[in-house]
């Protein structure tokens, strides 16, 4: 299954092969490159993907798209300030912990951050099984 990214698609579950959006006609890989496959994450800025990295043998990687909106154009600058410092932070580190940012990116007015993925436990489960 491919995922798609464009937030008001009644449907974003489209099947392996397709290039657009078979109910919003949104194209399906961003930048051509990442293919989102399913929904892992949200949180009050946005939303986290499963994805795969196409120019990278299909590479499991994760995309970050900023999605808050609000009233408040303070509260709106405000969230796009942290996302890009994310990125930026991100960009700098170097550690086989912190994944590694692959690609940050305006498209479609949502701002993305794609970073590898790092195998093993989330947190949550390490908190419920470690303490």
């Amino acid at each position: 299954m491919i995922y798609c990214l464009n937030p008001t698609c009644p449907n974003p579950q489209n099947p392996d092969g397709n290039l657009h959006c078979q109910y919003c006609g949104v194209r399906l890989a961003l930048r051509d490159r990442f293919k989102a496959l399913r929904q892992i994450g949200q949180g009050g800025f946005g939303k986290t993907y499963l994805a795969e990295d196409l120019d990278n043998r299909n590479k499991p990687c994760v995309i970050k798209r900023l999605t808050y909106k609000g009233p408040d154009p303070y509260a709106v600058a405000k969230a796009r300030q942290l996302f890009e410092q994310e990125a930026e932070r991100l960009d700098q580190l170097v550690h086989p912990q912190i994944p590694r940012l692959l690609a940050y990116f305006q498209e479609a007015d949502y701002l993305y951050l794609v970073q590898e993925v790092i195998e093993g436990q989330t947190l949550h489960d390490e908190l419920q099984t470690e303490g």
